[in-house]
């Protein structure tokens, strides 16, 4: 899924290789609703996703910490129902190999702590935080040349699928899914 700027993998919340609500607990959303079909992970820059509900709220600070990789990560999860209408959203098909390969690539993407459990993390602005979704600390550093786009286009050569070169925009992806 592609909002412009940011992609996500969208994948369905349970099926025989994975349930994702063992990993991204619902308990851990406002709503608490386990009566979802799909979750979107993406993964970015820690602050970037934390303290910035909209470009206004961009601060300088944020954008050089983010650009040049000074902070930490995260990655975040986020249940819909049905498939979020009015974005791009290109659907590829995995072999039960493939979406492992998919499943390890998240796995390892996240950061748990020395009693293997994720760190889960909290907004600094309520408005942030949506109703069915929710933050973890996650490893790797965002910067200018590793993207949240970057570590989707890395995510799909890892499951065998098309994929860019390098690409630190979503348009680089997505071009390969228009052919």
């Amino acid at each position: 899924m592609q909002s412009g700027v940011h992609t996500d993998f969208i994948v369905p919340v349970k099926n025989t290789v994975r349930n994702w609500k063992e990993i991204f607990p619902t308990e851990n959303t406002r709503d608490k609703d386990t009566n979802v079909h799909f979750l979107s992970i993406g993964w970015g820059d820690r602050d970037f996703y934390l303290s910035t509900p909209t470009w206004f709220d961009l601060t300088p600070k944020i954008a050089l910490s983010a650009a040049f990789g000074l902070g930490s990560s995260a990655i975040h999860s986020f249940y819909y129902y049905d498939l979020p209408p009015g974005r791009l959203i290109k659907k590829i098909k995995l072999t039960e190999n493939q979406y492992k390969k998919l499943v390890n690539y998240v796995d390892n993407s996240l950061k748990y702590s020395s009693e293997n459990q994720l760190e889960l993390l909290t907004a600094s602005k309520p408005e942030i935080m949506y109703n069915n979704d929710a933050y973890y600390s996650a490893q790797g550093k965002y910067n200018m040349s590793f993207t949240c786009n970057t570590w989707i286009n890395e995510g799909l050569k890892v499951c065998e699928q098309k994929a860019a070169l390098w690409t630190a925009f979503g348009g680089g992806i997505f071009y390969h899914y228009q052919k």
